[in-house]
């Protein structure tokens, strides 16, 4: 059903040029889900030769749904969630960040951990150092996974603890990448509130200003328009 509802969808876009793109991601916890929907249909863009996808910047459930992606493992996002349920359900947290990562463990190495360098960016906090962390070079699969848990780590919601590893936390919003003629940028929001910040203006990316009006998921796309 989804899938031809992706396809109906493309059949009617106009696109004649293969676009190399940026895409950013925010944060959105529950309406991961919408992450989810937003990936489907660039996946098939790019299976379809529409666009192709350089870089992701994420944070949070974003970090999650972009390792999927990248590694063309998107169709385990199903059975994460079940599981990201069930754990809130019983027990009112998501302290089993390392069960889920562990189903994604079969269908990543330390080879490819490597070829994600510069194309995988996820953001998250240094409470200790007061400051946010983009890391984009990965060593192997435990290091994605461990930068991953903290960029998720929401305080007394993953576990009953303030921080992960005493330190980090949720990386909030995402790295913005920087306008490019290379390149055109895609830019998915899925915010609950408005105490984050849009980067988008006229389809456009901007720097950080304003604040969200309200919650919206929707795909910004930079046409190129001046």
């Amino acid at each position: 059903m989804i899938s031809d509802n992706i396809d109906s969808y493309l059949n009617d876009m106009d696109i004649n040029n293969i676009e190399d793109v940026d895409l950013v991601m925010t944060s959105g916890a529950w309406n991961g889900s919408y992450l989810y929907g937003s990936l489907l249909v660039i996946k098939k863009l790019e299976e379809n030769n529409k666009m192709r996808i350089k870089r992701i910047s994420c944070c949070s459930i974003s970090s999650v749904l972009a390792l999927l992606y990248l590694i063309d493992k998107l169709d385990l996002y199903n059975k994460l969630y079940e599981k990201f349920v069930t754990c809130y359900k019983e027990r009112y947290h998501f302290e089993n960040i390392d069960e889920i990562l562990e189903i994604i463990r079969p269908y990543i190495n330390n080879d490819k951990c490597k070829l994600l360098t510069k194309r995988l960016y996820i953001s998250y906090f240094d409470v200790k150092e007061c400051r946010q962390i983009v890391v984009n070079k990965y060593k192997n699969v435990d290091n994605i996974f461990d930068i991953i848990k903290k960029s998720c780590y929401l305080p007394y919601v993953t576990n009953k603890k303030i921080a992960y590893k005493k330190r980090y936390i949720d990386g909030i919003y995402p790295y913005i990448f920087r306008k490019s003629n290379n390149s055109k940028r895609i830019f998915i929001n899925v915010l609950i509130s408005n105490k984050f910040y849009d980067t988008i203006d006229s389809f456009k990316f901007k720097t950080f200003k304003g604040k969200l009006n309200k919650a919206k998921s929707q795909i910004y796309y930079d046409l190129g328009l001046e």
